[in-house]
């Protein structure tokens, strides 16, 4: 994976864990509203570990 694609994403989860924190949500309530079950998934996102699945953007945006 290059840097700057790896770069893109850890800029994507900054933004979003600002969303997050912005609204009072944890880690863990974010996930339960994306039905995800476990936050580690939000943590990797965050982290720019992983990217937001596409089937997960519409879930974003109404949760954040």
């Amino acid at each position: 994976m290059s840097k700057q694609i790896r770069g893109n994403w850890t800029s994507t989860g900054e933004w979003l864990a600002d969303c997050r924190t912005t609204k009072g949500l944890s880690q863990q309530e974010l996930a339960t509203r994306l039905s995800l079950g476990h936050f580690t998934q939000i943590s990797q996102v965050e982290r720019g570990a992983r990217k937001v699945e596409p089937e997960l953007w519409e879930a974003y945006a109404e949760a954040l």
